[in-house]
């Protein structure tokens, strides 16, 4: 089903500490993977090709038998292989500046069919839904190991047909050109889940790297890798350890994309200069995105489809150009005054002036900045103050006058809201520091979301996706209720969540729920450190305390309050198996949580 050395390939994930994980990629080599298609019977139904491939049938040819040579394509067959199957359109795609023209199968065809639903719409975006790693990951990375860091970086060749498609699945995937009919038995570029099922691959190759060679850090997007060392390290090193991985397992990298050992680098579109400590756009992307405004601004009215791909150059900027954010929000909010991608849209005063001030502004910008610290230090945290009136100037008045309390000798880190609210849901939640927190990279599928936390009435219900004493990932959920204190569960989420929508967006249910004061998820260093410079602060020893300390805590504070088999339910210990039939109602955790805080 695939060419990778599945063999070798188990061999280097023996010590990997999820084995359903481990499990599912290595039956999916060896036997193709479920395309998570939900409906499997589908009646015959054949589309018609895109005009881009009737259009240019010469390069059709040609890339379908690149396709068959290289074994992801079966055919041709003079009838049709299957008894029932569907026939997705096949058409060109041309890079759009690279001038690459590849060959897709258009399996959101047929578009709103009344009797036949496309191959796409019946996969479950939620589930193929992924957590893509950013330009500011690898810039923290970069700024942990300090100017001259080394970067390497390579690339998979054909990455989403390195890996199959289950045989029960073949007959979803095929086309039809020249009255000849062929099927995919590769994971194809077009299909929705392709991406999350390919990502399991490469996560597994970022764990190799990192468990079984030593390589410190290794960020991958889909089939894009970068890794980042000290600058005292061997880089040479590192790259015959990636090229050594993608050999031992029979897996093709692109020469031509594969880069260093360097300083400076392009990665997701974006230089990254180690020695200049800065991010830079290149010139050719800067002078794509002004000549794209030109365009527009000799335009009245533009398609949907053109003002979503102007959006989309404007985020990519955005990430180097950080204050082009709150030039942008009057543009996504005309781009959805009509629903499908041909309607057009009129440009709005309103909307030229915001694309008169990029122009501008890329033209006199130096396409750099500067790597900053992403703790936000506030003026409140340092005790500093300022006014300013028109007839007296200026003022400023910075820290209190404290005659009895000794002068810090720093000053304390700040301490955010979400750390608080973590806190006080660790605390009343009985939770391990894993169950909130993420030690490297978001996870949706097994990390806390905005969606897993619900409001009722009188408490909220906290879901786990995943736990320790959870191992077959059935999801549990855990009751915080209101105890009208200070220290109240429900009332300290509410308010964490206030203050997140008005600092960061929120783009979908899917993104973390606890995030630190750049906006990335709660990691556990941050965490566990500010629990310790709190602790220190008050004249604590922080090294009698760990991630645990809060499920330890509360377990000891109600021990002398409230039955046994209580804590074991609140804690989910299965010490005795017995707690698992003892059915307890909700008023009966209410009251136990409120032993939490009585005296």
């Amino acid at each position: 089903m695939s060419p990778i050395n599945v063999n070798r390939l188990e061999y280097e994930l023996k010590e990997h500490p999820d084995k359903h994980f481990v499990m599912y990629l290595l039956n999916g080599i060896r036997f193709g993977f479920d395309t998570l298609v939900s409906i499997l019977d589908l009646p015959t139904f054949e589309c018609k090709n895109l005009l881009s491939a009737i259009r240019d049938p010469e390069s059709v040819d040609m890339l379908l038998k690149q396709e068959i040579d290289k074994g992801y394509v079966k055919g041709p067959f003079s009838s049709p292989p299957f008894e029932t199957y569907r026939v997705s359109p096949i058409g060109i795609a041309e890079g759009k500046y690279s001038g690459k023209k590849r060959l897709i199968l258009d399996l959101s065809s047929p578009h709103e069919h009344e009797t036949h639903e496309s191959i796409n719409s019946l996969i479950d975006k939620e589930v193929c839904s992924l957590s893509y790693v950013k330009i500011d990951d690898a810039i923290r990375a970069i700024k942990h190991f300090g100017k001259q860091t080394i970067l390497n970086k390579t690339d998979m060749t054909d990455a989403f047909k390195q890996l199959g498609i289950r045989k029960d699945q073949h007959h979803l995937y095929c086309m039809k050109w020249k009255n000849n009919y062929y099927h995919y038995v590769r994971l194809c570029f077009g299909s929705r889940s392709s991406p999350c099922i390919f990502d399991n691959l490469s996560r597994a190759i970022c764990w190799i790297a990192k468990e079984n060679y030593g390589i410190p850090v290794i960020l991958h997007l889909l089939d894009d890798f970068l890794t980042i060392q000290p600058p005292d390290s061997c880089g040479f090193r590192t790259m015959a350890l990636i090229t050594l991985i993608f050999n031992r397992l029979n897996i093709p990298i692109s020469k031509k994309k594969t880069v260093g050992p360097t300083c400076t680098i392009e990665y997701l579109g974006i230089i990254l200069d180690t020695v200049s400590f800065e991010a830079r756009l290149p010139n050719e992307k800067v002078e794509r995105i002004s000549n794209f405004i030109d365009s527009f601004l000799h335009k009245k009215s533009v398609t949907k489809r053109e003002l979503l791909q102007l959006l989309g150059h404007f985020n990519f900027a955005a990430r180097i150009i950080r204050p082009g954010r709150s030039f942008v929000s009057y543009l996504i909010k005309l781009s959805t005054k009509v629903d499908k991608l041909h309607h057009y849209i009129s440009l709005s005063k309103d909307c030229r002036t915001d694309l008169i001030m990029w122009r501008d502004f890329l033209k006199g910008w130096n396409r750099v900045t500067f790597f900053y610290d992403e703790h936000i230090t506030l003026a409140s945290d340092i005790e500093l103050y300022t006014d300013a009136a028109s007839n007296f100037g200026f003022g400023g008045f910075f820290k209190t006058f404290q005659k009895a309390a000794p002068a810090a000798e720093t000053v304390p880190t700040p301490c955010p809201k979400s750390w608080q609210a973590a806190c006080v849901v660790a605390y009343f939640g009985f939770l391990r520091c894993g169950e909130l927190t993420v030690n490297t990279d978001f996870d949706a599928s097994c990390n806390l979301c905005i969606e897993d936390i619900t409001f009722e009435e009188d408490y909220a219900i906290l879901h786990l996706k995943t736990s320790k004493t959870d191992p077959f990932r059935s999801g549990v959920n855990i009751y915080l209720f209101k105890n009208n204190t200070s220290v109240c569960p429900v009332k300290s989420l509410i308010r964490y969540l206030d203050v997140r929508r008005s600092r960061f967006s929120i783009a979908c249910n899917s993104s973390p729920l606890f995030v630190m004061e750049n906006g990335e998820a709660l990691t556990r260093t941050f965490f566990i450190n500010h629990v310790r410079s709190i602790l220190e602060i008050i004249g604590l020893n922080p090294s009698n305390y760990n991630g645990h300390s809060f499920r330890i805590g509360a377990a000891t504070s109600v021990a002398s309050k409230i039955e046994d088999h209580l804590i074991k339910i609140l804690g989910r210990w299965s010490s005795e198996c017995y707690t698992r039939y003892i059915h307890t109602p909700k008023s009966t955790i209410k009251q136990a949580q409120l032993a939490l805080i009585s005296d």
